[in-house]
């Protein structure tokens, strides 16, 4: 029996090891951000949405844009409520598998592409898995929770390509043309970024000339005519609804040619660090070019043109790198240079991108080296990846370390600030509070309602009630009927003991949205300044039925009790 065992582990091929071993870094460099706290848009999702209407209603997560990923949502939801524990290990299992579909994608296309060079083709595959494992370009994507869109639709849309290199040079049969369907469906369904999959398809077994691309379409009607139907009617949707959002389409504060030569930029920035991965940030400072010359969008176009000619004239002798090349840019199709988002860089959309960059760069390597120096070269290359990778995942770990980060590499972007400023705030540091939401509101040029909340709440915390009330008034001058606004500026007058002003206030806040508890709480310990202490315990008493663990309506209520 012994023998056997032996005997079946040395027939597993070396490349299989190589992946192996690349997976097991994986984990080890994300396993120290699984019990990292939630983060940035993180805060936003359905599970940590007041009410946790997901426990009740699946239909809570499904019925937006992306029902796939809420789905996935969902079911961490039911099995582990909100500790982040689960969804991270749910992203990096995601992650992990989307590398071994890239693994068997890169071993077919390679040897297909060259035939008389086969034998080193899963060499080649693991190389170019363990770059998109370990690379640092993934690290948002992978050790943030709302980053499991892109990873998720990249799984779906891998597995979709994986499907179609079975059977795509004799003609995709009826199951196999479905089962390409359902998981591009699912593939948008998680993200509508994979909504050029169709395209994709077409270069995913290498581009010499286009007759043989037009074959390749032609042997396969019975799947690129429904899915580029499909692909046209879900993506007029899926442009109305993002171009509808707050962050999108005219709101975007862009003209198009502003929009079009910075997405030049963003894309020349996404290919360069996917090459030289050094000066990440979580949220990048991109500025608008509103001319050619404008933050060097004219180098970034030429850079951009310049590589595309110079794989247009290898496309005999290296196919899958000009493929790759294309791949690259139609996966950022739908975010740069069609869809005018205002922000127009994050790292976490190349994720499924940087597997065209994969499968460029493992056939340079694969016709450059021979099995010895190949499995040496991505030895060193993924222990390089997996030390930079290991540095982004500790700040990931950390959102404090985070937005520091954040606010070193881009100075000028309000974000950061904002973020930054609530850390300070959550842990009693007032005065940085009060610096960092201060900047915030400086570079907002949006004055959005929530800085002026959390810059109130600051001031009151440092003991600034005319800081507060000022702050608040500012707010109200953009958002006149914002309770939040109000209830802030009503802490803060409470602070000024002008209790008959705040009383007033919190009342207005109440009328807008009678189920808040830190309303009522405020309104409480207004009441109880007052020496009305029947009033504020029926108003504190409010507050916990709204929020029975609410912290500050507790203490408030304890002090009440505690009163003759």
């Amino acid at each position: 029996m012994a023998k056997a065992k032996a005997a079946t582990a040395t027939n597993i091929p070396f490349a299989h090891w190589i992946f192996a071993v690349s997976a097991a870094v994986a984990c080890a460099v994300y396993s120290i951000s699984l019990n990292a706290p939630f983060v940035f848009d993180d805060l936003t999702l359905p599970m940590l949405q007041s009410g946790g209407a997901g426990w009740n209603s699946w239909r809570h997560w499904i019925g937006g844009v992306r029902p796939v990923l809420g789905a996935t949502y969902w079911w961490n939801m039911a099995l582990g409520g909100t500790d982040p524990f689960g969804y991270r290990l749910v992203n990096l299992a995601f992650h992990l598998a989307a590398a071994w579909l890239v693994y068997a994608i890169l071993e077919r296309t390679l040897a297909y592409a060259h035939p008389t060079l086969a034998a080193r083709a899963r060499l080649a595959a693991a190389a170019g898995a363990t770059a998109f494992l370990l690379h640092p370009l993934q690290t948002e994507a992978v050790a943030y929770v709302a980053g499991r869109a892109d990873v998720l639709s990249a799984f779906f849309a891998l597995a979709a390509a994986l499907v179609y290199l079975r059977g795509f040079r004799r003609g995709l049969n009826l199951l196999e043309a479905a089962a390409v369907l359902v998981l591009f469906a699912a593939s948008v369904g998680a993200k509508e970024q994979t909504v050029a999959l169709p395209a994709i398809l077409t270069l995913i077994g290498g581009f010499r000339n286009w007759s043989g691309l037009f074959e390749d379409v032609r042997r396969n009607l019975k799947l690129f005519v429904p899915i580029a139907v499909g692909a046209v009617a879900g993506g007029a949707v899926i442009l109305k609804r993002v171009l509808d959002s707050p962050s999108a389409g005219a709101a975007a504060g862009a003209t198009p040619f502003e929009y079009f030569a910075t997405s030049w930029r963003a894309i020349a920035r996404y290919l360069g660090l996917s090459v030289f991965p050094v000066g990440q940030t979580a949220d990048a400072h991109f500025p608008w070019s509103s001319t050619v010359l404008d933050h060097g969008a004219i180098f970034a176009l030429a850079a951009l043109l310049g590589g595309g000619w110079f794989l247009w004239r290898k496309r005999r002798s290296h196919p899958l790198a000009l493929s790759g090349y294309l791949i690259a840019l139609l996966a950022l199709l739908p975010v740069n240079s069609i869809v005018p988002l205002q922000d127009v860089f994050f790292e976490r959309r190349f994720y499924f991108g940087l597997f065209g960059v994969c499968l460029a760069v493992s056939e340079w390597a694969f016709l450059t080296f021979d099995g010895g120096k190949l499995w040496a070269a991505t030895a060193i290359v993924g222990a390089i990846l997996a030390v930079l990778s290991y540095g982004r995942v500790e700040l990931w770990n950390d959102p404090f370390a985070l937005w520091t980060d954040v606010i070193a590499k881009a100075p000028e972007k309000a974000r950061g600030y904002f973020w930054r400023g609530q850390i300070w705030l959550n842990a009693g540091r007032c005065p940085e509070a009060v610096t960092d939401l201060t900047r915030y509101s400086e570079l907002n040029s949006k004055k959005e309602a929530a800085g002026f909340v959390y810059l109130a709440l600051a001031h009151t915390c440092a003991g600034d009630g005319t800081g507060a009330v000022r702050a608040a008034d500012a707010g109200l001058t953009v958002e006149p009927g914002n309770g939040n606004l109000r209830w802030s500026r009503s802490r803060g007058l409470i602070q000024l003991k002008r209790y008959g002003e705040a009383l007033e206030e919190i009342d207005r806040a109440i009328g807008r949205d009678a189920n808040v508890p830190g309303y009522w709480t405020t309104r409480a310990i207004a009441l109880s300044s007052m020496n009305r202490r029947p009033e504020a315990i029926a108003a504190v008493e409010r507050a916990l039925q709204l929020s029975p663990s609410d912290s500050d309506a507790l203490r408030v209520m304890a002090e009440l009790r505690g009163r003759p």
